[in-house]
């Protein structure tokens, strides 16, 4: 041909595009379109890779930045200037297309819209934007022309699959149906049938989170993941309580996993991952799960422990004579606390027995706390005893018979 010589990349056949020139008109460009096979589907990710070769005889300049661009519809140029579209697949920067008869792969991933049909390849910069580079003295038009052989547009189906939960000790298959070409590997390979085909058999033992890569040629490459959620029943564990109080049971709620505790006595629901358990006695529950076919259970006991009643004995009600102090309370016992209110006419209030010295009639209250820590469920008791002030002024008798009969033969000041 007139620009040059050059076998091709494989087979017997390329085509030829002058990608930048200046005759016959400035910005002058041609561009390879092709219907596909196949429309696009939406959402899918596909390898496109075409080889080029710059034209050893008539280019003056190479151009990186070749692309390829898909439409739903044929494109048709209004000119014989770059097309007004961005291509979806460009060349980088760091894949260099300057070396004469040399086949230099151009690659990329793109996510279809949907329904794309036409693909185009050519360069859609113009002579400003365009990333030439200066090779050699040539055509006045300052042309740049290559040769475009082995075009490709695979789908690259790196489908790891749904997150799922299965029972532990089950297994599950992994992926979709392997893409043709399509290389595959599959980290943690641990518990996999085989970490590098398109379906392993997955046996986890625990939570997993497997990561799979798809590589096309060894250039494309799509990753995606998938959990696969080891379910166990788990009622939790044994635990002691207070009588009155709760306690929450079993383990965080897992996606697609049923759950059903007995006996619903003391809890507040029967069917969640994590009741409230409240009995009024020590029980012991069974949860049952059901995941993916299977039926797993675990039992938990909540022991119910009483509470270790203190004995408060504040004494014996007594009237005193203001300004005189008396014990109240009774002799301390070990290991329990002692508060007495009121407190501003007591001779230490946190004593068992503390003197008091009220100026009026008063109730004193006193609350006992049992101390001893190596039991857990500890409550208070309380009494009260009530000392009357009196005045206690003398009694003077007005009259006494010294008769010797015993009665009133003394006169007494009381």
């Amino acid at each position: 041909n007139y620009v040059g010589t050059q076998n091709a990349h494989k087979g017997n056949a390329y085509a030829m595009i002058g990608v930048h020139a200046l005759w016959p008109v400035n910005n002058y460009r041609e561009y390879i379109e092709v219907p596909l096979t196949n429309k696009l589907l939406a959402g899918e990710t596909y390898c496109v890779e075409f080889y080029v070769s710059l034209a050893n005889h008539a280019s003056e300049y190479a151009v990186n930045n070749l692309g390829a661009y898909f439409s739903d519809t044929i494109v048709l140029g209004t000119d014989k200037g770059p097309l007004p579209h961005h291509p979806q697949i460009i060349n980088p920067g760091t894949n260099p297309l300057t070396n004469p008869g040399i086949w230099t792969k151009v690659s990329g991933l793109f996510t279809s819209k949907g329904n794309e049909t036409y693909l185009t390849i050519g360069n859609f910069n113009d002579n400003v934007t365009s990333d030439l580079v200066f090779i050699k003295t040539g055509t006045q038009s300052q042309e740049s022309d290559y040769y475009v052989d082995d075009v490709s547009v695979i789908h690259i189906n790196a489908d790891a699959g749904k997150d799922t939960a299965i029972c532990k000790g089950n297994s599950i298959m992994l992926g979709r149906i392997a893409g043709n070409g399509l290389m595959y590997s599959w980290q943690p390979s641990i518990n996999l049938s085989n970490p590098n085909i398109a379906q392993p058999i997955a046996t986890p033992t625990v939570t997993t989170t497997y990561y799979l890569t798809a590589t096309l040629n060894g250039s494309c490459a799509k990753q995606d993941s998938i959990t696969i959620t080891v379910v166990n029943a788990d009622a939790g564990k044994d635990t002691s309580l207070c009588e009155g109080n709760g306690v929450r049971l079993g383990k965080i709620p897992l996606k697609g996993v049923s759950y059903n505790w007995q006996p619903v006595s003391g809890l507040n629901s029967s069917s969640i991952a994590q009741p409230i358990a409240a009995p009024s006695k020590t029980t012991t529950y069974t949860l049952t799960i059901m995941s993916s076919g299977c039926i797993l259970k675990d039992t938990v006991t909540v022991n119910i422990l009483p509470y270790k009643i203190s004995i408060a004995k504040a004494g014996t009600s007594q009237t005193i004579c203001i300004g005189d102090t008396i014990l109240i309370g009774e002799t301390e016992i070990a290991g329990y606390k002692y508060s007495w209110s009121p407190s501003l006419s007591l001779i230490n209030s946190y004593s068992s027995q503390p003197s008091a010295f009220p100026k009026q009639t008063t109730t004193y209250f006193l609350t006992v706390t049992d101390t001893a820590t190596a039991y857990p469920c500890q409550t208070s008791n309380t009494d009260s005893v009530l000392i009357t002030t009196d005045e206690c002024d003398p009694l003077l008798p007005n009259i006494f018979t010294p008769n010797g009969d015993g009665i009133n033969d003394e006169f007494v000041i009381y």
